[in-house]
């Protein structure tokens, strides 16, 4: 589709056919913007095709899940522990189904015994007390007052969930429950909801976090750290089941349990934005950015906001934003690690630009990154823009080559053919 039918406005049918084109790229997060503008132009479409489009959304949106948690992977081999665990929490707020929901958790688990593994490793003989100690170190106060009420039982499920076996832990921390009075219990039902949906029971881990949340806020509770990451899973929760409207309101509910956080009003803007509710995602954003301050800026309050204004045709602000996201990682964990979402429409802006060096040079980041699924992309654009400048040959065809490689079906072969006729 040309830049002016975009800006125009285009129908169901290019907006949908841009999408399908990204996606067979290997692009999802421009796939799932064509398909959402598609949605907008679907008035007088058949519910077939509009029903197909929300599931090329869903697909999308999961795809780019899949990212982020490999990106989380990648952050957490290379000792960046805070942005790991951040990118996993992204993860739970886009992905559509129950399976990547298990497979955040499943990582976090990893993370968290990896976590206590190496400072096992500083201290060899390291005791069950040890071992709880490191567990308790992310309490709160008045979670650590109540579990220190507990019975030797909850302790060992503690373990026993540190150790993988969340099943086993779960029947552990159950057997628990009936041996006290529930009544004054209050953050046991918040582990008990964690393990639940580590162990995929949505129901249940709902259950158990709403009673969480329920005598918390009929306590007058003000310590909220655990209230709005409370929200924050029954968000997820719902987000898994196909509730959108629930999820919504539980992420408002997030952002009023910690208005000083930036992190609710950063998922409820990514949140809006996945929906289509561009202006009050960019608000939510903005907000975010004005919370968190300027001395420990989220790159990820860039990064969506940046997709949040390429959604609203706001290319300058949309430079500006992914040039922020990409300039950190550079500066701090290398040009490798760029973020996809954020690295490869800045690419696409900067061709549109004529700036075709600097889209090539992350392109060639990107081909020595961790995003292993789109690895063929990457070199077959790098070689592209590298040609389009008339570079060095053997520069462009070390990438080209790569890409011939990297090809699995018939049409990335084609492509990687034709590149090299152009080049002959």
């Amino acid at each position: 589709m040309s830049i002016l039918k975009w800006i125009t406005g285009g129908t169901f049918a290019e907006h949908k056919a841009e999408g399908e084109r990204f996606f067979a790229e290997g692009n999802a997060g421009e796939a799932r913007l064509s398909f959402q503008r598609a949605l907008k132009k679907s008035k007088d479409c058949a519910a077939t095709d509009i029903e197909d489009v929300k599931a090329q959304i869903a697909l999308c949106a999961n795809q780019l899940a899949m990212q982020r948690l490999e990106q989380a992977r990648a952050l957490f081999a290379q000792n960046v522990v805070e942005k790991a665990y951040e990118t996993l929490d992204d993860v739970l707020l886009i992905c559509n189904s129950p399976e990547l929901a298990e497979a955040v958790e499943q990582c976090r688990t990893t993370f968290d015994n990896a976590t206590a593994e190496a400072a096992a490793d500083a201290a060899p003989e390291m005791t069950d007390d040890d071992l709880l100690a490191v567990i308790a170190g992310s309490w709160s106060a008045a979670m650590a007052a109540e579990f220190a009420q507990y019975p030797e039982g909850f302790y060992h499920a503690l373990m026993t969930a540190h150790d993988g076996d969340v099943k086993q832990a779960l029947t552990q921390i159950q057997k628990v429950a009936e041996e006290i009075d529930l009544n004054e219990a209050r953050y046991l039902f918040l582990e008990i909801g964690r393990l639940q949906l580590q162990s995929e029971d949505l129901a249940g881990a709902e259950e158990s976090i709403r009673t969480f949340v329920n005598k918390a806020e009929n306590d007058g509770d003000e310590d909220v750290e655990e209230l709005w990451l409370a929200w924050q899973m029954l968000a997820s929760i719902h987000t898994a089941k196909g509730d959108f409207d629930g999820a919504e309101k539980a992420l408002i509910r997030s952002y009023r349990a910690a208005p000083d956080n930036h992190v609710p009003l950063l998922q409820l803007g990514t949140f809006l934005r996945e929906r289509g509710e561009l202006e009050r995602a960019k608000r939510s954003l903005q907000n975010a950015m004005d919370t968190m301050g300027a001395i420990h800026p989220d790159m990820r309050v860039f990064r969506e906001l940046g997709l949040t204004y390429l959604a609203m045709n706001a290319k300058k602000e949309a430079i500006d934003c992914f040039k922020t996201v990409l300039d950190h990682f550079g500066n701090t964990v290398g040009h490798d690690q760029y973020d996809p979402e954020a690295a490869v429409p800045l690419a696409r802006l900067l061709e549109e630009q004529g700036k075709l060096k600097d889209a090539s040079d992350i392109y060639r980041h990107l081909a020595n990154g961790y995003d292993t699924e789109n690895l063929y992309l990457y070199n077959l654009e790098a070689a592209r823009l590298l040609l389009a400048q008339n570079a060095d040959t053997e520069l462009m065809v070390q990438y080209l080559d790569a890409a011939g490689v990297l090809a699995r079906t018939e049409e990335q072969r084609n492509a990687v053919d034709g590149l090299r006729r152009m080049a002959e």
